[in-house]
């Protein structure tokens, strides 16, 4: 497999070539699929090379929104690919519950542990994530866990960067070629503040109903102590400035338990809360 990655070439289409030639070594394939732009592009690939022969794995837990489980059905039927929900179950464990700085490790082995045996119950030899070149760049403690566990990255291994993926799903008629990357709600509670089914909710119920009100493409609302930090895209903040749409804002989050709003004036940017790991 190996070998490809040092026949690549800069053009993202002699990737894509070799990200079909990498898929087409597997008998069967199971994706780790999260509706996200990268996970959709690799299976799409591997609907391409594999045809039959895969599967997409989505893992359910509190951690994940409700609005992205809904997203991920509905790609799998454009894509005519088996979808199977996963529920996991690493909400019951101390070690990611206690959100350390290396909280992604302790989930991300739990659920790969989970998405494994979906896959082998289904006679799949092989569980793929969408990681691609860029990750490497950002902190990524979960990365360790899908290594140890035999994951494969193909989207990497063909050279691939995010802004590459974009062009090839666009190229290809993906719907949400250009989506905003996503993260999992755990990410909005600063490390060392304990992960709760109820932070988790509070979460998912404020970046919805934001979402409702065409507020940004990208909302965070990080949950520090009874403080909302609404983080979104830098080009939307003039938008808070409309007085009707603030007091909504206000209102609602207040009924869901904070009791003070802040709006972070950078807007959003990736891993905000991973600064000092």
């Amino acid at each position: 497999m190996e070998k490809n990655q040092d026949n690549v070439h800069h053009h993202p289409e002699t990737k894509a070539d070799a990200l079909l030639s990498i898929l087409k070594q597997q008998e069967s394939a199971a994706i780790c699929f999260s509706g996200g732009t990268d996970s959709t592009f690799l299976l799409y690939a591997a609907k391409t090379a594999l045809k039959n022969r895969v599967i997409a794995l989505t893992a359910r837990s509190a951690t994940v929104s409700t609005d992205e489980i809904m997203a991920a059905k509905k790609i799998c039927q454009l894509l005519d690919v088996p979808h199977v929900i996963v529920e996991t179950s690493e909400m019951q464990s101390t070690d990611f519950t206690a959100n350390p700085s290396d909280r992604c490790y302790h989930c991300k082995k739990i659920r790969l542990a989970q998405l494994i045996h979906a896959a082998t119950a289904r006679n799949m030899l092989c569980l793929m994530d969408g990681e691609n070149r860029d990750d490497a760049k950002d902190y990524r403690p979960g990365r360790l866990a899908s290594d140890e566990q035999g994951v494969l990255h193909p989207l990497e291994m063909a050279g691939l960067t995010k802004s590459e993926i974009r062009e090839l799903s666009r190229q290809a008629g993906l719907s949400n070629w250009n989506q905003p990357s996503n993260a999992c709600l755990a990410s909005r509670i600063p490390h060392g503040q304990p992960i709760t089914l109820e932070k988790l909710e509070r979460i998912d119920r404020c970046e919805t109903f934001l979402r409702s009100q065409g507020v940004s493409s990208i909302i965070r609302v990080r949950h520090d102590g009874g403080v909302a930090r609404i983080e979104i895209a830098p080009p939307d903040l003039e938008k808070l400035s409309d007085e009707s749409l603030r007091k909504r804002i206000i209102l609602f989050l207040k009924q869901n338990g904070f009791h003070a709003i802040a709006v972070d004036m950078e807007g959003y940017r990736t891993g905000s809360l991973n600064m000092h790991p």
